[in-house]
C-alpha cells in the first residue's frame, strides 16, 4: 500500500518496446516511457447479473532521460499529461466487459509545433476477456479523435487500420505483466510491460482485470 484512501488507486507502469526492420530503419529494442497513474473510483453499480464501474483517472508520461524523448520537445522529460473517465460494463459473471473513456483527454507535446503543445480528446473503446482469474485479453481501438493543433480543431473517425491486443497475467493482485501487440495499418510493433500497483484497501480484484489507465 503506498496510504492511500479507499477507493483510490495508484500505480506505475512502463516495459520495452520491439520496432520492426522496415525498409526506413533495422529493427531495434528499446525501454517505453515511464507512466504513473492515478484511478478513482467513482461509483460501482449492479444490473442484475451485470456489473458498471465508472472511474476518474489520471497519468503523467515520463522519459527518464533527455534523448529517450523522440515526440515533439526532445528535451522535454513530462511530455504529456492524460486524463480519464474510465468506464467498465460486465457481462457473463465478469468473464467479458466492455472499456469506454480510458485515455480520454491528451495535453502535451505537439510532433508539429516545436516547442509547442496540443489538446486531443479520444473516444477509445476497449473489449476484455476474463480466460481465468489471472489472465485477461483485451482488443483496443479508437473510435474518433478531435485534436486542437495550431489552433485549428481536426477530427479523425477513421481508425480502421490501428487495432491494439493485449494479453496480461496477473503475478500478484499488486503486479502484473503484459504483452501488447499494435498493429498500426500493416506495421506491427510489439510492447512487453509492467505495471506496479496499490490496490483499494479490502479490493477483492485482480489486477488483470482493472483496465489500463
Amino acid at each position: 500500500s503506498f496510504g492511500v484512501v479507499d477507493d483510490l488507486e495508484v500505480g506505475i507502469a512502463t516495459g520495452l518496446v520491439h520496432i520492426p526492420e522496415d525498409e526506413w530503419s533495422d529493427s531495434e529494442t528499446q525501454m517505453v516511457p515511464i507512466d504513473l497513474y492515478s484511478r478513482l473510483s467513482l461509483s460501482q453499480t449492479s444490473y442484475g447479473s451485470h456489473k458498471l464501474d465508472v472511474a476518474a483517472s489520471a497519468a503523467l508520461t515520463i522519459f527518464p532521460y533527455e534523448d529517450m524523448n523522440y515526440w515533439g520537445d526532445g528535451d522535454n522529460v513530462m511530455p504529456f499529461i492524460r486524463f480519464g473517465l474510465p468506464s467498465r460494463l460486465t457481462f457473463a459473471d465478469d468473464a467479458v466487459a466492455v472499456r469506454l473513456g480510458h485515455g480520454l483527454i491528451q495535453y502535451g507535446d505537439s510532433p508539429w509545433l516545436a516547442g509547442g503543445d496540443d489538446l486531443s480528446i479520444t473516444l477509445n473503446l476497449g473489449v476484455d476477456f476474463q480466460v481465468t482469474d489471472n489472465f485477461n485479453i483485451s482488443i483496443n481501438r479508437p473510435l474518433t479523435q478531435w485534436r486542437d493543433i495550431m489552433e485549428t480543431i481536426q477530427s479523425d473517425s477513421d481508425f480502421s487500420g490501428m487495432i491494439e491486443l493485449q494479453m496480461s497475467y496477473s503475478v500478484t493482485p499488486a503486479m502484473d505483466i503484459s504483452i501488447h501487440h499494435l498493429d498500426l495499418w500493416g506495421t506491427s510493433t510489439i510492447f512487453l510491460g509492467v505495471v506496479f500497483r496499490n490496490l483499494p484497501a479490502g479490493a477483492a480484484l485482480n489486477s488483470s482485470i482493472i483496465g489500463s489507465p
